[in-house]
């Protein structure tokens, strides 16, 4: 007996050294970047959502047109609202604070606005004096915010994430709360979980005429038959405006890995992704259904629809980690096969819109170009005007009934009549000013 308990602890000593050893081995000293998330709780953020003096553009998102008043979105951090009632006199009327916002769609008065994974319904007819009207929680529950990593919804509304260079020797037993990892790079979440994130009178005369406003060509939220469609990375969710201070959700549409963008024409919905220009029939506007897609390299695209042809711009230099920079234009007469008609090259290409036979292209640094396009197979020996000021041309408005453009650039918000399609003329810019 006693020679048996002799063996055991022996044995006991040895798998304890083993077991150390093998500790030992499984450690590595490395410098790395931590992430640790930021935190604000449901009511602070629910509380700071109010009208407020205007301030200068910062670093703008999403642009939108609707009753003499353009609004910008401030990225993260809420909309500018601009009186443009003349053009050659932009007045910035005020700013509406909505955390976590970055994209906007308007309906008579009312505007929506998500708000990190929320979406929010405002009243906006005196920009100056904003009114909550509804708050439906966690309807975007695909919101990312870094690496498909999001923080744990009992600390509250993730709302950044703090950067810190360490060096550290880091055990095996570490690597259980590593939800990120390459060499030299980690991301902590200090043990939270994964899972999506819980939240909790203008000079115009106001925002207030029927009907829906008008988006950029990057919009991810659109109106149509008296809904709001919504995109995130995966998913078009519908809302129901048939009351629109009250929108119901009524449905979620799983679409595919990293859409964009997403265009209105007649009943059918145009989105773009990474992959491809994806179409759905919405006839029942409660219940969109697959079409049809045109499928691409893996780039960015924005489309715009104007009589049974697309338009659709390609470009590298982007999270989409494509390589190609090309206008395409496609043939959409038959909705349940979309077909090439052909393809244009293009410097660094962005957003893009339509009046008429004028196509505008927001082509990057290289400028906003002009096109005739009723010559559908010679685009490129149609252009009638470049505009080049030493900046990034990212997107744009046109609005037909007053011939004049709404131009986001990388400098600012700029404003062109384009009475003259061959020569258009910079009636004013709000610049960014960087603070």
């Amino acid at each position: 007996m006693m020679k048996t308990l002799k063996i055991f602890s022996a044995l006991l000593l040895i798998g304890f050294l083993l077991s150390s050893c093998v500790q030992n081995q499984c450690t590595s000293v490395r410098t790395y970047v931590k992430y640790t998330p930021i935190y604000k709780g449901y009511e602070e953020v629910k509380n700071s959502v109010a009208s407020e003096e205007p301030r200068t553009i910062n670093n703008p998102g999403k642009i939108y047109f609707k009753d003499d008043y353009i609004l910008v979105n401030e990225i993260n951090e809420g909309i500018h609202v601009i009186d443009v009632s003349n053009p050659s006199a932009p007045v910035n009327v005020s700013f509406i604070n909505i955390p976590g916002n970055l994209d906007l769609s308007i309906m008579g008065h009312v505007l929506y606005a998500d708000c990190f994974v929320d979406l929010i319904s405002i009243d906006i007819s005196d920009p100056q004096h904003i009114q909550v009207l509804d708050w439906d929680e966690d309807v975007f529950p695909n919101r990312v915010w870094f690496n498909g990593i999001r923080g744990n919804p009992d600390s509250g509304i993730l709302i950044g994430w703090k950067e810190e260079l360490v060096t550290d020797t880091i055990p095996c037993d570490d690597f259980n709360d590593i939800l990120y990892w390459q060499e030299g790079r980690v991301v902590y979440l200090d043990n939270a979980s994964m899972g999506g994130v819980k939240s909790g009178s203008a000079a115009g005369g106001g925002i207030s005429s029927p009907g829906a406003g008008t988006g950029g060509s990057l919009a991810r939220f659109t109106i149509s038959n008296s809904h709001l469609y919504a995109i995130d990375q995966l998913d078009l969710h519908v809302f129901d405006l048939s009351n629109n201070e009250d929108p119901r959700l009524k449905n979620d549409i799983s679409i595919a890995f990293n859409i964009e963008t997403i265009f209105p024409y007649k009943d059918y919905l145009f989105i773009g992704g990474r992959s491809g220009v994806y179409i759905y029939d919405a006839s029942d506007p409660e219940l969109p259904v697959y079409l049809s897609e045109f499928t691409h390299a893996n780039n960015c695209d924005p489309v715009v629809v104007q009589d049974d042809v697309a338009y659709v711009t390609l470009r590298d230099g982007t999270p989409c980690q494509g390589s190609s920079n090309q206008l395409d234009v496609l043939d959409v007469s038959d909705i349940s096969n979309p077909t090439l008609i052909k393809s244009y090259p293009m410097s660094n290409p962005h957003g893009l819109g339509l009046d008429g036979n004028t196509l505008f292209i927001c082509d990057g640094d290289a400028g906003l170009k002009v096109f005739d396009k009723s010559d559908l197979q010679n685009i490129d020996q149609h252009l009638l005007s470049t505009v080049k000021n030493g900046e990034k041309y990212l997107d744009i408005i046109p609005i037909g009934s007053s011939r004049f453009a709404i131009v986001m650039t990388d400098a600012g918000v700029c404003l062109y009549d384009y009475q003259n399609p061959s020569q258009l003329i910079n009636l004013s810019c709000l610049p960014i000013i960087l603070n």
